[in-house]
Protein backbone atom coordinates (compact mmCIF):
# COMPACT_ATOMS: atom_id res chain seq x y z
CA UNK A 1 0.00 0.00 0.00
CA UNK A 2 1.46 3.62 -1.19
CA UNK A 3 1.04 6.49 1.13
CA UNK A 4 -0.07 10.31 -0.12
CA UNK A 5 2.83 12.48 0.53
CA UNK A 6 2.12 15.04 3.05
CA UNK A 7 1.18 17.93 1.42
CA UNK A 8 2.26 21.70 1.91
CA UNK A 9 0.40 25.33 3.37
CA UNK A 10 -2.32 25.39 1.07
CA UNK A 11 -1.83 29.04 -0.61
CA UNK A 12 -5.17 31.08 0.06
CA UNK A 13 -3.77 34.57 -0.73
CA UNK A 14 -1.23 36.27 -3.31
CA UNK A 15 -0.22 39.29 -2.43
CA UNK A 16 2.16 39.90 -5.13
CA UNK A 17 -0.77 39.35 -7.94
CA UNK A 18 -1.60 41.70 -10.81
CA UNK A 19 -5.14 43.14 -9.42
CA UNK A 20 -7.97 44.59 -12.03
CA UNK A 21 -8.92 48.20 -11.90
CA UNK A 22 -12.55 48.77 -11.32
CA UNK A 23 -12.26 50.52 -15.26
CA UNK A 24 -11.36 47.00 -16.14
CA UNK A 25 -13.51 44.85 -13.80
CA UNK A 26 -16.33 47.40 -15.68
CA UNK A 27 -15.36 46.91 -19.19
CA UNK A 28 -15.22 42.99 -18.65
CA UNK A 29 -18.91 43.05 -17.45
CA UNK A 30 -19.97 45.44 -20.06
CA UNK A 31 -22.45 43.73 -22.91
CA UNK A 32 -21.89 46.81 -24.99
CA UNK A 33 -17.85 45.87 -25.60
CA UNK A 34 -18.09 42.11 -25.17
CA UNK A 35 -20.14 42.69 -28.39
CA UNK A 36 -17.35 45.46 -30.29
CA UNK A 37 -14.72 42.47 -29.64
CA UNK A 38 -16.95 39.86 -30.70
CA UNK A 39 -17.83 41.75 -33.98
CA UNK A 40 -14.46 42.40 -34.03
CA UNK A 41 -12.54 39.12 -33.48
CA UNK A 42 -15.57 37.92 -35.99
CA UNK A 43 -14.55 39.95 -38.87
CA UNK A 44 -10.56 39.49 -38.29
CA UNK A 45 -11.42 35.22 -38.66
CA UNK A 46 -13.28 35.87 -41.41
CA UNK A 47 -11.25 38.16 -43.50
CA UNK A 48 -8.76 34.98 -42.70
CA UNK A 49 -11.34 32.72 -44.03
CA UNK A 50 -11.95 35.13 -47.20
CA UNK A 51 -8.46 35.26 -48.10
CA UNK A 52 -7.83 31.63 -47.53
CA UNK A 53 -10.37 31.35 -50.54
CA UNK A 54 -8.58 33.58 -53.07
CA UNK A 55 -6.64 31.57 -56.10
Amino acid sequence: MTTQPAAGPVITKFPSAPVPTPATLAMRKSLAVQFVRFVAIDARIMMMVLKGHEE
